[in-house]
């Protein structure tokens, strides 16, 4: 489930369309924080590994 408001959506998006690059991270951990993105944000966790 995924459950964002639009910026947080695009902040999601930004984040996925840079990991799908081919010359993208092999590995990437990033933690996204509440208030990170807007003051209501909710925290979110990407890990990605080849």
């Amino acid at each position: 489930m995924i459950r964002a408001d639009r910026a947080g959506l695009r902040a999601l998006a930004v984040h996925l369309l840079a990991l799908s690059e081919p010359d993208g991270p092999t590995y990437y951990h990033a933690h996204l924080d509440p208030g990170e993105i807007d003051d209501e944000s909710m925290p979110l966790i990407l890990d990605h590994s080849d």
